[in-house]
């Protein structure tokens, strides 16, 4: 059975971006003049007060981030009911200094979460108890009027986007050229992709479990087919980085973990390469932000030495030899 791509339109993962584009939490767009006038005013400016604990980027995450917006994504809270009992739960965890009785009422999302990575949340949340119960005021405050008025013609627009998108998809099988290639097994039957609208300039590719991401809808589709196979390849491999980056202390961010993370997602842009060989396409998008140049130099020079390397050793020989390329500039 074909493991497949699945496109989906979900209106609280649209809910989130929706907040965080009127807020222009990390990033601007026109989104949040068409809608501004939606958001309570002063919710809007308390959340660009708390900027520093919501925003992400390049593998880095604020505070919240994880309890806020990517695990209550994961979960695609389906209504208001379920959105009053996650944050009252998360809300009596944070009072209780104890996670139990949210833990096992949202374990099988939590068992997911462990093909992952580690789910983000541990004490460190208590020192922010009440930004929490501001934030979660927030959410349950503007739900309704962004249902209303906002939902019925942003979801339009990228149920539009999905039939163009998924006629491109069904040409292909990314999953298993990923499987073939890396002689690993995708852990699920489909691997889903969630599109929002509010996110633009923001962060994409956002991947929020091994088999759901979260990218934005409106990205040039050619660029967006492309890295969908590019992100197939970040979840295949994700055991790779989880086994071989250092650990930091405590909740401190791993030691060089920018060039590690830096050097994961060139891999996966190496690989790709070959992925889309195969499908028929070309790989013609390039991560700057990721140093791709001085590492896809490494990865392709380590790989015509020896075409038989596994992508562990390829990892493994790319980051030492990146480290001593920065060494020797200094």
């Amino acid at each position: 059975m074909k493991k497949e791509i699945i496109l989906t339109c979900e209106p609280f993962v649209n809910f989130t971006s929706h907040l965080l584009g009127v807020a222009q939490i990390g990033y601007k767009s026109e989104y949040s003049e068409i809608y501004q006038y939606t958001v309570i005013p002063e919710d809007i400016k308390y959340l660009q007060e708390k900027i520093t604990l919501l925003k992400w980027g390049n593998g880095l995450f604020g505070s919240l981030t994880w309890i806020l917006i990517f695990f209550p994504n994961y979960l695609n809270l389906k209504n208001k009911a379920e959105m009053v009992e996650y944050f009252q739960l998360l809300n009596d965890a944070l009072e209780q200094k104890s996670f139990n009785n949210f833990k096992t009422r949202y374990r099988e999302a939590f068992a997911k979460l462990q093909n992952w990575l580690e789910p983000g949340i541990n004490s460190e949340l208590f020192a922010y108890k009440t930004e929490i119960k501001r934030i979660s005021e927030i959410y349950l405050n503007n739900y309704e009027r962004f249902l209303s008025e906002v939902w019925p013609i942003e979801e339009k627009k990228i149920q539009a986007k999905i039939v163009i998108l998924n006629q491109k998809l069904a040409k292909l099988d990314y999953i298993a050229l990923w499987e073939k290639l890396t002689k690993l097994t995708f852990k699920y039957d489909r691997y889903e992709i969630t599109l929002s609208s509010g996110i633009k300039n923001g962060p994409s590719a956002n991947s929020l479990g091994y088999e759901k991401n979260w990218f934005y809808y409106d990205a040039d589709p050619d660029w967006l087919i492309k890295f969908l196979s590019h992100e197939t390849g970040t979840h295949i491999l994700v055991d790779l980085i989880k086994e071989m980056m250092p650990s930091g202390e405590g909740n401190e961010v791993p030691a060089d973990f920018q060039i590690w993370y830096n050097g994961y997602e060139n891999l996966c842009s190496f690989y790709n390469q070959v992925v889309l060989k195969e499908a028929g396409l070309v790989h013609n998008y390039g991560m700057p932000e990721y140093d791709s140049e001085s590492f896809m130099a490494i990865y392709e020079r380590l790989f015509s030495a020896d075409s038989t390397i596994t992508a562990k050793k390829l990892f493994e020989r790319g980051i030492s030899e990146y480290k001593r390329g920065l060494s020797a500039k200094r």
